[in-house]
């Protein structure tokens, strides 16, 4: 046995020194690639802008843990410029490209500490830009149940916001110029509902304001001066002597139709 051992011995320690070589080739040359592939992430985080220092004297432990914080670090910085572009380019452009600046700065900077303070400023922007367009549509919605019909269909949408913010005002004072020529035509159309038809076809209308409040002002003048004539007859009837006080209440529902009658009757009145 011992004299089979002997002659076995030697050829597998030899067998094993001869592996001792490569095993060693093999994970330099693991090793070499592992570094290639931090290098060509570090390479990658660079091209992004952050400031990522050279990893030729650090291990592979040390550089697989550096990378893992300035990866983290770019994650962040793309979700919030992705942030930007889907949530807060559509209201404000401007506000938008101010916001890719401070990103860019902090990719600069490579300060992860930055990230959170402006990471919560971006979501206070975009809520305060969501809380004002939503304010916009409930009182675009509550005009629209009072009837008017508005330039704009349905919901007002992000990219719709600043124009109808710049122009609130304005629009505002053309509704309630509108709601007041909309009631004065209300106290004739109920009456005269065949001469206020055109007038009525305007109704709610915000872009035809004008031409609607010059329809209703045409009625109201036409109603007026019927309501003159009809009171200068009765002041005369009553000169001599009669009782108009029924034609005055008919005058002031509907002076056009109570003027026609009085012109009927006058020539009775004065035989």
């Amino acid at each position: 046995y011992a004299r089979n051992r002997a002659q076995v011995t030697p050829p597998v320690r030899a067998a094993g020194a001869a592996l001792a070589p490569a095993a060693a080739r093999v994970w330099r040359g693991a090793g070499l690639v592992r570094g290639a592939l931090l290098a060509d992430h570090r390479d990658r985080l660079v091209a992004e802008g952050l400031p990522v220092p050279p990893l030729s004297t650090a291990t592979l432990l040390d550089g697989y843990d550096a990378l893992e914080a300035w990866t983290r670090l770019s994650d962040d910085l793309q979700r919030m410029r992705l942030s930007v572009d889907r949530d807060v380019r559509p209201f404000d452009a401007n506000v938008a490209d101010r916001l890719l600046g401070r990103i860019s700065d902090v990719a600069q900077a490579g300060d992860r500490s930055l990230t959170a303070d402006l990471d919560a400023e971006i979501g206070r922007i975009v809520d305060g830009f969501q809380r004002r367009l939503d304010r916009l549509n409930a009182t675009l919605d509550g005009w629209r149940n009072e009837g008017y019909t508005l330039p704009l269909e349905g919901r007002a949408l992000p990219q719709d916001l600043l124009d109808w913010e710049a122009n609130f005002d304005e629009v505002e004072r053309l509704r309630a110029r509108h709601g007041v020529a909309w009631r004065r035509l209300k106290e004739i159309a109920h009456v005269r509902p065949e001469e206020a038809a055109q007038a009525m076809a305007l109704a709610g209308n915000l872009e035809a304001t004008e031409a609607f409040i010059d329809h209703v002002d045409a009625l109201h003048a036409r109603w007026g001066q019927a309501t003159a004539q009809a009171q200068t007859m009765l002041e005369a009837w009553e000169l001599e002597g009669f009782d108009t006080e029924a034609w005055h209440a008919r005058v002031h529902q509907d002076p056009a139709a109570a003027l026609r009658d009085l012109e009927r009757h006058q020539g009775h009145v004065h035989r």
